[in-house]
């Protein structure tokens, strides 16, 4: 509405020929917008547009005075309405631009008036938007005294069309006023706002300020502007005329770019000044200062790219000629090698706006092809990019030096890896570099940084690993093999040593792969510190150089000392790290020690005194990589005995439910028992190491791992279940193993979806595999876990699967299909086998009382003796503290009320009312709940019998004091007890 008001106001005519009040249209109007100068949306927008262009008219240039008047004194007044101000400064801002300068002119005193009072006030300091404001104000007054014209002097390119060229002549008397005029001494401290205000903290403020300099430059002589260009320089070298970037401020040198691609997109540098910003420009495109954890300057090298970018779009090839390279070469490495993807995608596209306006870049239309906007957008396609442009002769010394003097001492990781696999593609198509950069590395090891050594550990096992053999010069043979000896002993002591042993085992790796004369100790020395760090990663490296200096050298030795290290009484962080190493260890040449090896992991998982779980799980994890590796011979080189003394330690691994801040951590050992299990049971193929009823200890702990509650274990067990079931070479098959063929569709060649093992598809396909009666105690554990304790998701699948399932099962056998009968039965031995362990007994509750109330138990009325249930859960819950037990078993006892034909009914009615007397008032309120749900659901005769039972329960707060309880009490245990006998009468 404001917007289509303020271009109502654009019309020709006088307003006052349309005015029909005695009030003024002005005022009517005015009185309008300026309410919504206090919006906080795009109203207060529109209402600036619409006052600038009511008093911008000629009909009504004269209340301007008195706008601005009421401008000053409501700023002046007590208010704190940000939105107010904020909508003041765009109000005049607006008139400045779109008023007569003859007119604006004439409000100069009183603009100085309100921005001295904006300047005197703090919210210019704290909000962002008003000193945007400020500084967007400040320009268009310096807009308004300086005289609508753009400067002759400026750089623009000839114009093709000879006619528009000779309309453009001037005498040189106009182009000498052109250059020489007077500058009003307003204009001088302007600029030096706009100047002042690129140092700004917030980016917009800057953006303004760069914007409003190339603005008013465009109106000034040449020997101001020049002034202005060489303010512009001094920013850059205020750290005493230095390049270094050190100490000096990211903002000032983001301002800095802002203006400086503004004045050159305009043509306001002329061309022999554009030297004099180039080493800056270098500077800039690289500009990285590292603050803690993360680094600052992104914002820098963006703005240098649009620089550039100017630079190429305003200045022809005859005048950036002599830059090219610096050019090109900059833009390239910014394009390919730098962290940011906005920053690279800005120099990808500043090299392809040079490439086509300049049209001398050195095999720019080829780069642009495999530089474009989606090649730089991740960083593994950037650098791969960067190297396929370093086989060009032109940009391979620039990028190599970058690589080495920016890339591999990068404070990040990431960058650093990324840049030593660029050498190891240099040395692919150009030997003689990757050599020469290979010996100025090694010869430089001991005075290097931590940061700066992990890179070029990196690069040299990069270096290594594609460096061809043949050309493995003498140098190289001298030099190589002492490297790891030569490391300062000081890096290992550093922060950064944990990354540090990762590459230095990764150097190991690309030494041994080579034909060095190596010596092992030194080796052997640093694979053990690096067993000794509590970092995953470096243990997974630390293997891999476990395995290739094992199968180089012959050191049996180093074996039992391995083994030493994994001992009760070594340290955790050893026993975790050395169980990793000797599940590295490939024992085809050391034969003789692995049943020693077996055992002493043995005995890590079998220990619970110094018991931990990352060592247990490592020593199964280390027990199957030793399967593996040693299948060929292992069926001569252990015992059948050995064998199964070591799975039943496996198996009880199935077991593990420890947990510590960091949740189920005894699923780690879980998972690991599982794929070893498996292994084993791929290993015994053919023989007569396992028996009938270990073999179906395995299936019955897999299975019931495969219907528990942890995502990522269920779904691992499901899957080697499924390949255990493709195992026709056992000896001992699962049981009914073609009815689980059939459930879990092992025949299935498309695969199956990933969600699949948390469908309620699956746990369907589960349940029915209940009626083997081998497996069914142990399916139902697990699957008690998923549908009374699991995730909301999966408590809803689980749900949908026990409801299908069991509204099915019939009281009478038929076949061998599962009774509901048999499934209560199963229910409650897997209850009674479990009686202590709360992780199932409590989801165990849950479901029956879920059953329960989908009045699915109450079928077995009179066929099942409940008394034996209700005992059991008596006994579970006598003395408990435990919440959630409680809560549990008053659901049941709720169902068990409901029995007609049970004693189990009665009793639960007296528990229920015994509860209302529970020390803990949560209790006493469920208690409470279930009773007036179970009086509500009951038809009796009497029904005033149950209006009054209701009265009391709802009455009664349940949360106050128990003495002052067990007056209710006493009235509602015969109430409830005759509702129970008229219910079941």
């Amino acid at each position: 509405m404001l917007l289509w008001l303020s271009l109502i106001i654009m019309t020709p005519f006088d307003l006052q020929l349309i005015e029909s009040t005695e009030k003024k249209l002005v005022d009517q109007i005015l009185n309008i917008g300026k309410p919504y100068l206090q919006s906080s949306g795009k109203e207060r927008e529109g209402a600036a547009v619409l006052i600038a262009r009511l008093l911008g008219r000629k009909d009504t240039c004269g209340e301007l005075g008195g706008y601005i008047e009421w401008c000053y004194e409501t700023w002046n007044a007590d208010n704190s309405d940000v939105f107010l101000k904020t909508g003041i400064l765009n109000s005049l801002c607006e008139i400045h631009e779109k008023g007569d300068r003859k007119y604006v002119q004439n409000i100069q005193p009183q603009m100085r008036e309100i921005m001295a009072r904006v300047d005197s006030d703090d919210l210019v300091k704290n909000n962002i938007l008003v000193r945007k404001l400020r500084v967007k104000l400040v320009c268009r007054i310096g807009l308004s005294i300086l005289k609508p014209r753009t400067a002759r002097w400026r750089y623009t390119q000839k114009n093709r069309s000879l006619l528009k060229n000779l309309g453009q002549a001037v005498t040189d008397e106009e182009q000498l006023d052109e250059e020489y005029f007077e500058i009003d001494g307003k204009i001088e401290e302007i600029v030096g706002y706009l100047l002042d205000a690129l140092k700004d903290k917030d980016t917009i403020v800057r953006w303004s300020a760069a914007k409003g300099i190339a603005r008013i430059t465009t109106r000034l002589p040449k020997d101001f502007a020049d002034q202005v260009v060489s303010a512009l320089l001094d920013l850059f070298a205020e750290n005493n005329g230095k390049q270094s970037i050190a100490s000096t401020s990211d903002a000032t040198w983001h301002g800095s770019c802002l203006a400086v691609a503004e004045l050159c997109r305009n043509g306001l540098i002329l061309p022999p000044r554009i030297p004099d910003f180039l080493p800056y420009l270098q500077v800039a495109l690289l500009f990285d200062i590292r603050r803690g954890a993360h680094s600052i300057g992104s914002h820098v090298r963006d703005a240098a790219c649009y620089v550039i970018w100017s630079l190429v779009r305003t200045y022809p090839v005859e005048i950036l000629s002599p830059f090219t390279h610096f050019l090109t070469s900059n833009l390239i490495i910014v394009s390919c090698f730098d962290r940011e993807i906005n920053v690279r995608r800005a120099a990808s596209a500043a090299y392809q706006e040079g490439t086509g306006r300049q049209g001398n870049f050195p095999e720019g239309i080829a780069i642009i092809g495999i530089m474009d906007y989606f090649a730089v957008g991740t960083r593994k396609s950037a650098f791969s990019v960067g190297m396929e442009i370093a086989t060009r002769e032109e940009y391979k010394k620039d990028i190599i030096k970058h690589l080495q003097e920016r890339v591999i001492r990068h404070w990040d990781r990431d960058m650093r890896e990324l840049g030593a696999e660029c050498f190891g593609k240099l040395s692919i198509f150009d030997v003689q570099s990757a050599k020469k950069i290979l010996l100025e590395m090694i010869s430089n090891t001991e005075v290097m940084d931590s940061t700066r050594l992990h890179g070029v550990i990196l690069s040299i096992s990069h270096i290594i690993d594609h460096f061809p053999e043949t050309k493995m010069e003498e140098s190289l043979q001298l030099y190589l093999p002492g490297i790891i000896g030569r490391l300062p002993e000081r890096i290992w002591r550093s922060s950064d040593a944990d990354i540090l042993n990762e590459a230095t085992c990764q150097l190991i790796v690309s030494l041994c792969s080579k034909p060095l004369k190596l010596v092992c100790e030194p080796l052997l020395n640093r694979i053990k510190a690096a067993f000794i760090s509590s970092s995953i990663s470096v243990h997974k490296k630390a293997c891999q150089a476990t395995m290739t200096v094992f199968t180089t050298f012959q050191i049996p030795d180093a074996i039992d000392d391995f083994v030493k290290r994994i001992d009760s009484k070594a340290s955790i962080t050893s026993r975790r790290g050395f169980t990793k190493a000797l599940g590295a260890i490939c024992f085809l040449n050391y034969e003789a020690k692995l049943e020693g090896v077996l055992f002493a992991l043995q005995r890590s998982i079998d220990e619970l005194v110094t018991y931990d779980t990352d060592t247990r799980a490592n020593a199964i994890s280390a027990i199957d990589s030793i399967f593996h590796n040693s299948f060929v011979f292992l069926k001569n080189a252990l015992a059948a005995s050995s064998f199964q003394s070591i799975l039943r330690s496996v198996l009880r691994g199935l077991e593990d439910y420890t947990t510590d801040s960091r949740g189920d951590i005894g699923s780690i050992v879980r998972q690991a028992s599982i794929c070893t299990l498996t292994t084993c049971l791929r290993l015994s193929m053919g023989t007569s190491w396992l028996s009938d009823d270990l073999a179906q200890s395995i299936y019955s702990g897999i299975l019931k791992q495969s219907v528990e509650k942890i995502d990522r274990v269920r779904q691992l067990a499901s899957e080697k279940f499924i390949e255990i079931l493709k195992m026709d070479e056992l000896v001992f098959k699962p049981r009914d193993r073609e009815l689980f063929g059939q459930l879990l569709q092992i025949d299935n060649s498309v695969g199956f979806p990933q969600d699949f093992w948390s469908s309620s598809e699956f746990f369907l396909a589960m349940l029915k595999s209940l009626q083997v009666p081998n497996y069914r105690i142990s399916i139902l554990s697990g699957f008690v876990t998923s549908a009374g304790a699991g995730s909301e998701s999966l408590l809803r699948v689980t749900s949908t699967a026990l409801i299908s399932f069991t509204s099915q099962l019939s009281l009478t056998s038929n076949c061998h299909i599962l009774t509901l009968l048999e499934f209560l039965e199963s229910l409650i031995q897997m209850i009674t086998e479990n009686f202590e362990t709360d992780r199932i007994m409590i989801p165990a509750l849950v479901v029956i009382g879920n059953l329960f109330e989908l009045q699915i138990l109450q079928k077995v009325d009179g066929h099942y003796n409940f008394g034996h249930l209700f005992d059991l859960i008596h006994q579970a819950t006598l003395k408990s503290r435990n919440v959630s037990k409680l809560a549990a078993s008053i659901r049941v006892y709720s169902g068990l009320a409901t029995l007609h034909k049970d004693k189990a009914g009665y009793n639960a009615i007296l528990k229920l009312t015994n509860l209302l007397l529970h020390p803990f008032p949560r209790i006493r309120s469920l208690a409470a709940d279930n009773l007036f749900v179970y009086t509500s659901s009951q038809n009796v005769i009497s029904q005033h019998l149950v209006e009054e039972c209701e009265t009391v329960l709802l009455e009664c707060d349940w949360s106050t004091n128990i003495k002052d309880l067990k007056t209710q009490v006493v009235v509602l245990r015969p109430l409830l007890l005759e509702i129970f006998r008229g219910a079941h009468d």
